[in-house]
């Protein structure tokens, strides 16, 4: 196989996956994976905003900082 041959070639190109959807009540809500982080308390897991983390926040499902 020459080089002009594989320089001709097209290299497939991955396409970017979906954001994460997450359904309540019916509505449709769309949470991109680098706004929020997960609350580790105990097993907590409340997802919360990452300004809101920086601002050292109480979390809304456990109330700790």
């Amino acid at each position: 196989m020459s080089r002009w041959f594989r320089r001709r070639q097209q290299i497939p190109v991955s396409v970017a996956d979906p954001a994460p959807t997450a359904h309540a009540d019916g509505t449709t809500i769309v949470v991109s994976v680098t706004d929020f982080v997960s609350c580790t308390y105990k097993g907590c897991g409340t997802l919360r905003p990452l300004a809101e983390v920086s601002e050292n926040r109480q979390c809304p499902g456990c109330g700790r900082v």
